[in-house]
């Protein structure tokens, strides 16, 4: 591993890094504004509307059809420079941050659309990451094995890491939006 990540530390860190983001937005502030629109009294009639009761579920959707079109679309698009995914995934969880805790966008029919982005930034920085990593000349083949198990690592601590993210939010910030 330590002959391997200096190789491929510019991609795995991207990856670690969108998985971050993505993570933290589905998780965190798409749960909160779901929460926060169905404890806000002036939906209080609007509790059985679908964009209400099923706000969270809508979104994930959005997302994990944004995820499957982008890590089926490989053979179409390949994305040599990952770091502008992470960019702009950055950008996603920005906005998102701030607007779970100020409620500037609740509109399903413009989260929607951001949510499959969101997906499609993810899904696109794991296939294109993925892809570099077999493409690399600075890999041989018997480190090949190697440099995938720790990128997919290098995958999993950016969830891993969220999840910490997540419930520290909970637990200050976002204190007032848990249900």
């Amino acid at each position: 591993m330590a002959r391997i990540l200096p190789k491929t530390f510019h991609l795995v860190i991207n990856l670690c890094t969108v998985y971050f983001f993505e993570y933290c937005i589905i998780n965190c502030f798409a749960d909160r504004i779901a929460n926060k629109l169905k404890d806000d009294p002036a939906n209080a009639d609007k509790q059985d509307d679908l964009n209400i009761k099923e706000f969270f579920q809508i979104l994930n959707l959005c997302y994990q059809l944004g995820v499957f079109m982008s890590r089926s679309s490989l053979q179409y698009v390949k994305i040599k420079k990952v770091w502008i995914l992470t960019l702009l995934q950055f950008i996603n969880w920005s906005f998102l941050f701030v607007n779970t805790q100020f409620m500037l966008v609740t509109s399903l029919y413009v989260m929607c659309p951001l949510f499959v982005w969101v997906g499609l930034m993810g899904g696109g920085s794991y296939v294109n990451v993925l892809h570099s990593i077999l493409e690399l000349k600075t890999v041989k083949k018997s480190e090949m094995e190697g440099a995938l198990v720790m990128t997919l690592m290098f995958n999993d601590i950016g969830i891993i890491s969220s999840a910490f993210f997540t419930l520290i939010m909970d637990n200050s910030l976002f204190k007032s939006l848990k249900k």
